[in-house]
């Protein structure tokens, strides 16, 4: 499982923080939100090499509108995002803080996050990211 950074604006300093998944590290400092967001693309990227066999491009990846469109019974559950394992590999940061501010606001009504039976994410990695930096 991947360990996310969670990134944080520490008001005293004004600087933005890079910590742990376990907020018990702090990773990097970094003057601007965009270094901060830059470190994070490339802590994930060194990731990447793990699930190298596992990982799809975006534009490899099916797309589902609605949920009658998955092709096999299906389930709702509530599940930590933490437990998820993603099955693509390059996101659209600007996508994973928009949803983000959404979610803040719960002003989106999302549709759920489509997973495997071993946990690999099918379909919403963009709102799994959002959720694991909340």
């Amino acid at each position: 499982m991947l360990k996310e950074a969670k990134l944080k604006k520490n008001d005293e300093t004004g600087k933005w923080e890079l910590w742990n998944s376990k907020e018990t590290k702090i990773l990097g400092t970094h003057p601007t939100r965009e270094k901060a967001l830059a470190q994070e693309r490339a802590i994930w990227a060194s990731k990447r090499a793990k699930y190298a066999k596992i990982l799809r491009k975006r534009k490899n990846m099916p797309q589902v509108k609605k949920q009658k469109d998955v092709p096999t019974k299906s389930s709702k559950e509530t599940v930590n995002p933490k437990s998820l394992k993603p099955s693509q590999e390059d996101f659209n940061y600007k996508k994973v803080e928009k949803i983000k501010k959404e979610i803040k606001k719960g002003s989106l009504n999302f549709k759920p996050i489509i997973i495997s039976k071993d946990n690999y994410i099918l379909d919403g990695h963009h709102r799994w990211k959002a959720a694991q930096g909340l």
